[in-house]
């Protein structure tokens, strides 16, 4: 699977907590999700410098919407590797 796929899967599985997810969907979701976070945050401090205020919307919404593709594909990596999830 490349990087594409797996964040497509991540998001098109939101909320699929069954099934499986290999290696490479789970780290490329991580990989994907730190970067789009640190984007987030560099997002934020530059509307906080040319408004004034400073209160990491942006990513605090990036945040809460990524919690529930972030458990389902930690839980479908857990049943890859034969764990409970």
């Amino acid at each position: 699977m490349e990087f594409g796929q797996a964040v497509k899967s991540g998001f098109s599985k939101y909320a699929t907590f069954a099934g499986r997810a290999a290696r490479c969907e789970f780290w490329f979701w991580i990989l994907f999700a730190t970067l789009a976070s640190t984007g987030a945050g560099i997002l934020d401090r530059a509307v906080s410098a040319f408004v004034g205020y400073d209160h990491g919307a942006i990513a605090g919404l990036w945040g809460l919407a990524t919690i529930p593709p972030l458990l389902a594909v930690s839980a479908r990596r857990l049943h890859d590797t034969d764990r409970s999830g």
